[in-house]
């Protein structure tokens, strides 16, 4: 069992997966794993964009843009979620780009 954390704002994060070996393909959850995780909220894959060629892209172009370093995370949640996470406020800036599905964002 993987210990609970408790962030603020009333997150409660857990570890999903096992990590295993010592390289990313060897460490990185599997598609079973993912899908199992996703019945019990929502999926964060922090820094994502340093493990998946195809979002380094963006994320470097970020960091070109801004001056700044930056970090691009993955938030998945299943469908039919009726929240995905508390109403919180961010301690760093934040840009969010929603790619499917629909929420209600509150200002």
């Amino acid at each position: 069992a993987h210990p609970q954390r408790t962030i603020p704002e009333g997150w409660k994060v857990t570890g999903v997966s096992k990590p295993r070996g010592s390289s990313f393909e060897d460490a990185r959850m599997t598609l079973d794993e993912v899908k199992t995780s996703l019945t019990k909220g929502t999926v964060i894959f922090n820094a994502i964009g340093a493990h998946i060629p195809k979002l380094a892209g963006p994320t470097l172009a970020c960091c070109d843009a801004s001056s700044l370093p930056n970090a691009l995370n993955m938030y998945v949640t299943a469908a039919g979620m009726k929240t995905s996470a508390p109403p919180h406020t961010d301690r760093q800036d934040v840009v969010v780009v929603q790619t499917q599905g629909r929420k209600h964002w509150r200002g």
